[in-house]
């Protein structure tokens, strides 16, 4: 077996191990929620989407943290956001038993509004790195790179800390109490450990996969981050939505869309930056990624609120949108475009 497909089979063999303990995950983190009694909508935009988040949390801690690998790093925020918002609704919609993926009113304005404002707050926390702490690039210049503090990630942490209030809220108003089961909450605990280390594993097998096909094959890191380990750990989230769809739950699917892309944005870089102390980041490549999240949670934000569902033309829509996405990385990868500085 050459090297190339030793790679493949980490790959392929990380994968299935994320994949399976990101299914015990959410089911753990989803009978927690049952246990006790939270309203759907916060279900999904946090118990569920901390549950389904944490693989690519887990990812871009370990690629900044132990393998000293931003640009990694950023691929995988990056691809599991847009994977996410672009195509689990889309899947969902598709698979989902009616006519299309409905939705409501409040949940569209609330959870999209604060997930533009969760891409927004961490653009404006890069450019004041950049502004405060600029680092030269290899060209020599000082105007496109900054170095990221712990004292600057910890603005989109507090972020993230209000929006759990806002929850806490929701469901304190829902009156959410412990309700009646046959099992404990510390049984449901002890599964959620078990997935925990599964996921652990298997992210790092994915992570090092990422750097070995990067080298392989002369291409960027980013984009091995963006598909292999981005999109392939938020896979699970595709049939956690066609699950809520079928148990016509389908705010279940937005709200862990969502909520689930906001954690990664406030809390995974910010604390594989805590973790490390600094890391440099080339804000020439970050603007028109994080431009884009825009573009894809306003274009979501149109389809969920025309009829207040995702008819079956829209899904196929945002899958296209999605294809143009991987394309337009794939050509910066091989320098056909230069959009990315």
């Amino acid at each position: 077996m050459t090297s190339l497909q030793m790679v493949a089979a980490l790959a392929a063999g990380s994968l299935a191990a994320v994949w399976a303990g990101a299914t015990v995950l959410e089911r753990s983190t989803e009978q927690l929620a049952d246990h006790f009694g939270l309203p759907s909508d916060v279900r999904g935009a946090v118990v569920t989407a901390l549950g389904s988040s944490f693989p690519e949390f887990t990812a871009t801690v370990v690629a900044i943290a132990l393998h000293d690998r931003v640009e990694l790093a950023i691929g995988i925020v990056v691809g599991s956001a847009v994977f996410k918002v672009l195509v689990v609704p889309a899947v969902s919609a598709l698979l989902s038993p009616g006519s299309g993926l409905r939705t409501d009113r409040e949940l569209v304005y609330q959870e999209t509004g604060f997930y533009v404002l969760a891409v927004a707050s961490v653009l404006l926390v890069l450019a004041l790195s950049v502004i405060y702490n600029p680092v030269e690039t290899a060209a020599g210049g000082a105007g496109q790179a900054g170095e990221l503090t712990r004292t600057l990630v910890l603005a989109p942490l507090g972020l993230y800390v209000f929006f759990l209030f806002l929850q806490y809220a929701d469901a304190a108003e829902h009156g959410a109490g412990r309700t009646s089961g046959d099992r404990s909450a510390l049984e449901y605990l002890t599964g959620l450990v078990v997935a925990l280390v599964f996921v652990g594993v298997g992210v790092e097998g994915l992570v090092r996969a990422a750097i070995e096909f990067s080298e392989a094959f002369g291409t960027s890191e980013f984009l091995w981050g963006l598909t292999v380990v981005g999109a392939g750990a938020s896979v699970p989230e595709v049939f956690v939505g066609v699950l809520a769809a079928r148990n016509d739950e389908p705010g279940v699917s937005i709200s862990t869309v969502l909520g689930s892309s906001t954690f990664d944005l406030l809390v995974a870089i910010p604390v594989a930056v805590l973790a490390v102390g600094a890391v440099t980041v080339n804000f020439g490549t970050v603007v028109p990624l994080f431009a884009f999240l825009v573009v894809a949670a306003l274009l979501l934000l149109t389809v969920v609120r025309t009829d207040l569902k995702v008819s079956t033309a829209e899904a196929v829509g945002l899958l296209l949108v999605y294809g143009g996405f991987l394309g337009w990385m794939a050509a910066e990868s091989v320098g056909r475009l230069a959009l990315l500085a």
